[in-house]
């Protein structure tokens, strides 16, 4: 390195000069100039014959502050700058980046190109630069000025004696080349000469020139990062969500996160809403905020995340790991709270820039506790997140139905909720004296037995001297005041609707501070249409939920609740369950962690343990809090429908009904559950899908670029959609077996004779492979069909691959969204497939509801929909102990958005990777050969698409139970 550095300084410390020399050079190939044979990419066949030919240099590690760095390149027909990549997140990732490009008019493809490009961005303190110029073998010219803020400057050149050319393969995706890296020893490289002498530049015009440029481009660059500041801080105020490192990460809402970060997040909107044309140190600001509190809310989170492991290895008896975690989360807590000290703005004596100089090495820290192998990892997920347990946790409000506006009703008085995904509960603030819940004549009464029909409450149940009172409105709509009717001796109430007469399930109100008043408003039919609670001081807080999920005994109960004076043994059940959650939501629980250790009984089988961080209150009466750790309620609804292997391990009770989703089952008085998850034997395969119908789609040299490219970013499958059974499907077979990617058969049935004959032959040729070889997914979005006789075809088709091959995976897809009884998708089209019964087949479908779009997520749009959207796809794979595989999805290069600049299609496909990582799920990204393009310099050019790729698979979760 120290001899790179004397190169490096001799090349380039040219110091103050009157003028700047830059030749025209070209490749001096010494009789000995590389050919290569013409390059394939899909079904074009030797199509592609020009090579791409590099030049390349090194800049040297600058110590001094930058005050702008521009280079311009000249060449005829095209120039691309490529420099080295850094925030490389695997090996998998590529060594360099290109930052800017000029391509000459198709119409005149011959004319001279200028680039002008600003290398600040890239340029690191002590961190040399590769920087490699691709342009044709007729040359290229470059002049460059690095202008420092001390008033010196360097000037860059294209001169002979700094710069060696490369000529590589056609179709050769340059930034996965060790010669981005700017360590790489170019010696063994091509030496340049002058093709064209060299021209004269005067640096004070060029310093001019280059510095307009460079401020220019500066303030393009903070105007877009003034949009994503926008985006950023809407999402962190409005959703709880941070981006960070092109990753969104939230859970539950905004709500969740301390009022002071949202108040920090509303402030600075509203002080960018005030203006647009901010100066440049301004707009550097809201910048560096943005990023500052994201990163901030993620250390956070991890933080909490590294303690909560700590419980869950020793639940899991794992004391090395635990101990580890608990030094860990105590050496960095003391940190985090002085940098939080810091920016709620106590302690003004921290910079943006320091603040996020020691946020920065917290995460990495932190992301160190990550390991290849989860079975060796400190930390196994991220907070709120777990891995192949498709009974476990996920963001939605709809498995314990506490989403106020999902009953039908609103609260129309201001107020902050918040409804965590692990309680039946949401959380009230009320800032004012008064809280109002409305909508309760617009219900649709249930079945009706007693008319007329009223949906709304007719009666509340308070506690009044010990004892449960059912108080009925007075005409003035009072239902209780403290003046009058004294001090509550519990800290609830329940609004009771009239069952027979079409009401809904009762809704509770557990309070952390006395009411004053509770009043009942009616309209013009005498049905309440709003429940007003008034307090004598603001800032009041409660909570509301449906203590019951579900009636037994349904006209009993409709009496037994309504009745007056109201007997407390025949509503014993209901009362219980009102004084459970009069306790438990003192401790409320917010996020959870999950983490898990094989089953030493069981090769196919994990035990997982969840650990739950609580907001705990105190309230008015001292009611003591109760904690529960309850099991996620689709464990419940595993062991409601039999599912083998699923088990509470923890010492847990039955504590009530989660309705549809089976018992409420909890550990009392801790935080930490344990329960043993079965899964899946089957090896989980992901990867892409191509359109391949056409004749010279497969068996062609273009397929081995494909696989190639399919291969770098890590997956694993490749689905072909094809109807061939000859020499050339098999070729493409034995292609994707050297490359180690499964090959996926996929058949449109419409244009085969006997799909069943077609199928068979199939198995005929495949049946020897090994088992992670092949896979055949039956039908391609059938939609010719009604369900029933659908079903049948699946299983005449299993029958006859099942008769010849035992070893592969069988892939059957429900009926597509357009077919018969498909709609509402995906519901309807899961509800009428019917396994085949086959142990080796995974259950599919398509779904491309959700593509890219200029923001995700955004006001609409974000991880909750996917979760809420799949609920049924959930529920059909613990009904059935059956694997699920996303056959078709994205499709992000037919939409309006650019794959190749829009950084959300990484934000949206680490989404999808999450909830594929939950749930155990195999997956094909749909990208009809879209998702890579051909320069003109005759490289490839890779979309952010493969990038999200990259940064999944290089983080190993795929079949890391297994391993």
């Amino acid at each position: 390195m120290n001899e790179l550095r004397f190169w490096l300084a001799k090349a380039f410390i040219l110091g103050l000069t009157n003028c700047l020399w830059a030749a025209t050079l070209a490749p001096d190939w010494q009789g000995r100039e590389p050919h290569f044979p013409p390059g394939s990419l899909f079904w074009r066949t030797s199509e592609f014959k020009t090579a791409p030919i590099l030049y390349r240099t090194v800049l040297p590690e600058f110590r001094k502050p930058i005050e702008f760095a521009v280079v311009r390149v000249r060449a005829r027909r095209y120039a691309y700058l490529f420099v080295t990549r850094f925030n490389r997140f695997s090996d998998l990732d590529p060594f360099g980046q290109c930052i800017a490009r000029s391509e000459s008019p198709k119409e005149r493809p011959d004319e001279e190109v200028a680039l002008l490009a600003d290398l600040a961005p890239s340029l690191l303190p002590q961190r040399p630069l590769a920087l490699l110029v691709s342009a044709p073998e007729s040359g290229f010219q470059l002049e460059g000025i690095i202008a420092f803020r001390d008033g010196t400057f360097l000037s860059l050149a294209s001169t002979p004696d700094r710069w060696r050319a490369q000529k590589f393969p056609p179709l050769t995706v340059l930034e996965f080349e060790p010669c981005m890296r700017p360590d790489f020893d170019d010696r063994h490289w091509f030496p340049t000469r002058v093709v064209q002498s060299a021209e004269i530049w005067e640096p004070a015009k060029l310093m001019a020139e280059f510095r307009t440029f460079a401020e220019r481009t500066r303030c393009q660059r903070l105007q877009r990062q003034l949009e994503e500041v926008r985006w950023r801080l809407t999402l962190l105020r409005d959703k709880g969500i941070v981006i960070v490192d092109d990753e969104a990460f939230g859970w539950g809402g905004a709500e969740r996160l301390p009022s002071w970060l949202r108040e920090r997040a509303n402030i600075l909107l509203q002080s960018l809403a005030k203006g647009a044309d901010f100066p440049e140190t301004r707009a550097e600001f809201f910048a560096k905020m943005a990023e500052v509190l994201s990163v901030f809310v993620w250390v956070r989170d991890e933080v909490t995340n590294v303690a909560n492991h700590a419980l869950l290895w020793r639940a899991l008896r794992q004391p090395d790991r635990a101990a580890h975690c608990e030094q860990v989360a105590k050496s960095v807590e003391g940190e985090l709270n002085r940098l939080e000290v810091a920016l709620r703005g106590l302690e003004a004596r921290f910079p943006l820039e320091e603040l996020l100089e020691r946020l920065l090495p917290l995460r990495r820290q932190l992301l160190g506790l990550r390991d290849k192998s989860v079975h060796r990892a400190f930390v196994v997920n991220d907070l709120n997140s777990g891995l192949e347990n498709k009974f476990g946790w996920f963001d939605t409000t709809v498995l314990l139905d506490n989403d106020v506006t999902r009953w039908g009703l609103r609260v129309t008085t201001s107020a902050t909720v918040f409804a965590s995904p692990l309680s039946p509960a949401a959380f009230v603030t009320v800032p004012g004296t008064e809280f109002t819940l409305s909508g309760w004549d617009e219900l649709k009464p249930w079945r009706v037995y007693n008319k007329p029909a009223n949906p709304g409450p007719v009666c509340a149940w308070v506690v009044l001297g010990g004892k449960v009172v059912n108080r009925r409105p007075q005409p003035d709509g009072t239902v209780y005041e403290r003046e009058r009717h004294g001090r509550w001796s519990e800290n609830w109430m329940l609004l009771v609707p009239d069952l027979s007469r079409g009401g809904g399930l009762p809704v509770q109100l557990v309070f952390l501070r006395h009411p004053n008043k509770i009043l009942f408003r009616s309209n013009e039919q005498g049905i309440v249409r709003e429940v007003t609670v008034l307090f004598e001081q603001p800032g009041a807080q409660l909570f509301m939920l449906k203590p019951l999920k579900e009636w037994r005994g349904l006209l009993y109960q409709a009496r037994a609740m309504t009745r007056s004076p109201l007997n407390e043994q025949e509503v014993a059940s209901s009362l219980q369950q009102c004084r459970l959650w009069s306790r438990a939501v003192l401790c409320y629980p917010v996020t959870f962690s999950e983490a898990f250790v094989r089953d030493p009984n069981s090769p196919y089988a994990l035990l997982v343990a969840n650990a739950y961080n609580y907001w705990e209150f105190r309230d008015e009466w001292n009611t003591p809090p109760l904690k529960l750790a309850p099991l996620p309620p689709l464990a419940s609804y595993g062991l409601l429908k039999g599912y083998p292997g699923l088990q509470v391990i923890s010492e847990a009770a039955e504590l009530g009904s989660w309705g549809v989703w089976g018992d409420h089952i909890a550990v009392v008085g801790r935080e930490v559950i344990v329960y043993g998850v079965p899964i899946h034997p089957i090896q989980r395969f992901g990867g892409f899908t191509a359109f391949c119908f056409g004749p010279t789609d497969i068996g062609v040299l273009g397929n081995l670029t494909e696989l190639d490219l399919i291969k770098r970013t890590g997956a694993n499958s490749f689905r072909p959609q094809h109807n061939r059974v000859d020499e050339a499907a098999m070729q493409l077979v034995k292609w994707c077996v050297e490359h180690g990617v499964q090959h996926v058969f996929n058949t449109d049935e419409k244009w085969v004779p006997d799909i069943v004959a077609h199928y068979r032959r199939l198995a005929e040729l495949c049946q020897d492979l090994p088992a992670e070889a092949v896979a055949y997914d039956l039908l391609n979005e059938p939609e010719t069909r009604e369900p029933r006789a659908y079903n049948a075809l699946l299983r005449r088709l299993t029958r006859a691959i099942r008769s010849i091959d035992k070893s592969h995976l069988i892939y059957a897809e429900v009926v597509a969204p357009w077919g018969p009884m498909a709609q509402p998708y995906p519901e309807a089209a899961f509800a009428n497939l019917e396994p085949t019964g086959d142990p080796l087949t995974v259950y599919s479908f398509h779904d491309y509801e959700y593509r890219l779009m200029t923001r995700y997520p955004n006001e609409k749009v974000d991880i909750r929909n996917l979760l809420e959207r799949w609920l049924p796809v959930f529920r059909f794979s613990i009904d059935h102990r059956a694997p699920i595989h996303l056959g078709e999805f994205g499709a992000f290069e037919q939409t309006p958005e650019d794959i190749y600049a829009n950084r959300c299609a990484i934000t949206m496909l680490l989404d999808y990777f999450r909830l594929f990582d939950r749930f155990g799920w195999h997956f094909h990204y749909y990208s009809n050969r879209g998702i890579v393009r051909v320069r003109r310099d005759g490289s490839l050019e890779e979309s952010l698409v493969q990038e999200a790729f990259r940064r999944y698979f290089g983080r190993h979760r795929l079949n890391a139970v297994l391993e």
